[in-house]
């Protein structure tokens, strides 16, 4: 510990270790000044993808409860004519799929 402090006082070292010191506190500030960055840049990304993807989340319950309900009423024989009559009635459900 006396070695060290004596190096922070001895005249021919002081250029030296004001040098060091200027660089270690500028080092540091740079090592925080990104990550504070890249943090910043991931949470705004995350939050744009977040938006962009609701239509497709959107678009996929539609879908699936679209099908669900196609399972529940469509019970007719396939390609007959109360077969497309409760597909009609499936496709104009409220949910913006028809």
């Amino acid at each position: 510990m006396g070695k060290l402090i004596s190096l922070l006082i001895d005249r021919s070292q002081q250029l030296l270790m004001g040098f060091l010191l200027w660089l270690g506190v500028f080092a540091l500030t740079l090592v925080v000044a990104v990550g504070l960055a890249s943090f910043q840049i991931n949470q705004t990304m995350m939050d744009e993808a977040r938006l962009a993807l609701i239509p497709q989340i959107q678009l996929c319950n539609t879908i699936a409860s679209t099908v669900a309900a196609m399972r529940r009423q469509v019970t007719a024989e396939p390609c007959s004519e109360m077969f497309h009559e409760q597909l009609r009635e499936i496709a104009y459900l409220p949910d913006g799929l028809n």
